[in-house]
C-alpha cells in the first residue's frame, strides 16, 4: 500500500503509477471480452496529459471541473488530471436531469466540463464558453505522441493534441496542493428536494479508503468489476481510490449491471 492520511489525490495518482507502472489498472467488459486496457503508468501519463490541456484552457487552482460520465477508464483519467491540475472536481451523476445539471454548474460555479459524447445532450446550452472535454473521444490509448481529445470551445469542435508535460510540453509546473484543500464537491441525488453539494478535501478522500481497508482489505492481485456510479463517494473511495492504493485491476460494465451483464464479466 502507498497512501497515507496526508496524501493528496494527485500524489496518490503519480505514486501509484510509479510503484505499479507495468500493472494494468483499468479496462472495460464489453460483448464478453475485455478491451480498452489502461496500465498504471500510462495512467499517470494521461492524468498530467489532461491536467496539462486543462491549464492550456485557462483552468487554474481551485477551479470547478465537472466529470460527467458513464463508469469507464477514462473516468479515472480525468478526475486525477482534474486533481493534477489543481483544480476541484464536480463529479455529477449520469442520471441528473440537464435542468438538475444546469443548476450543479450554476452553484459550483463550473468552468469546464468533462464528458463523454452519450452526455453532450445534458449539457446542452449550459454554460456555451465553458470548454468541454470528450473524454471518450481520447486517441491512441496505447500510446503518447499521438494522443488526441475533441474539445468543444464556444460550441465549435476542435482536436487537441495530449502533450505530455514529463515530455517537453511547455507546460508550467502543476499547482501544489495540500491534504487540507478541496479535492471534491460530489452533489446528492436530490431525494428530498435539490442536490446539495458536499465539499470533501484530500484529507477526507484518501483517508476514508485508508480505512476501508481494515475491513474489506484490497492487494495487487485483485480484479475489481465496478458498477456503481462513479460520482458516487462510495464507489469512487472503495472502487477507485483503495484499489489505486494498492494496485488493483478495476473493470468497467459498458452497460447497466443486470443479471445478463454480471455474470459473464464475473467469470
Amino acid at each position: 500500500m502507498i497512501a497515507c492520511d496526508e496524501m493528496t489525490l494527485a500524489e496518490l495518482c503519480l505514486r501509484a503509477s510509479v510503484k505499479y507502472r507495468k500493472r494494468r489498472a483499468f479496462a472495460a467488459f464489453r460483448d464478453g471480452a475485455v478491451c480498452r486496457p489502461v496500465s498504471y503508468g500510462l495512467l499517470g501519463i494521461r492524468a498530467r496529459q489532461i491536467a496539462a490541456l486543462l491549464g492550456r484552457l485557462g483552468i487554474t487552482a481551485g477551479d470547478r471541473v465537472m466529470l460527467l460520465s458513464e463508469n469507464r477508464p477514462e473516468w479515472p483519467l480525468a478526475y486525477f488530471g482534474i486533481a493534477l491540475a489543481g483544480a476541484v472536481s464536480v463529479p455529477a451523476l449520469t442520471g441528473f436531469s440537464p435542468c438538475q445539471i444546469r443548476s450543479i454548474c450554476d452553484h459550483a460555479g463550473v468552468s469546464a466540463v468533462c464528458l463523454s459524447r452519450a452526455m453532450a445532450a445534458k449539457i446542452g446550452t449550459v454554460a456555451p464558453a465553458v470548454p468541454l472535454l470528450f473524454i471518450d473521444s481520447i486517441s491512441d490509448t496505447g500510446g503518447t505522441a499521438e494522443a488526441r481529445i475533441t474539445v468543444a470551445l464556444n460550441g465549435a469542435e476542435r482536436e487537441l493534441p495530449l502533450m505530455d508535460p514529463a515530455e517537453g510540453g511547455g507546460v508550467p509546473p502543476f499547482p501544489r496542493r495540500s491534504a487540507g484543500d478541496l479535492a471534491a464537491i460530489v452533489y446528492t441525488s436530490g431525494t428530498l428536494g435539490h442536490s446539495k453539494g458536499v465539499m470533501l478535501s484530500n484529507r477526507n478522500l484518501v483517508s476514508c479508503a485508508l480505512a476501508s481497508q481494515a475491513l474489506m482489505p484490497v492487494r495487487p492481485r485483485d480484479r475489481l468489476l465496478s458498477t456503481l456510479p462513479l460520482a458516487h463517494t462510495y464507489e469512487c473511495t472503495l472502487g477507485l481510490l483503495a484499489a489505486l492504493m494498492n494496485g488493483a485491476q478495476i473493470c468497467y460494465l459498458d452497460k447497466p449491471p443486470s443479471p445478463s451483464a454480471l455474470l459473464p464479466a464475473a467469470r
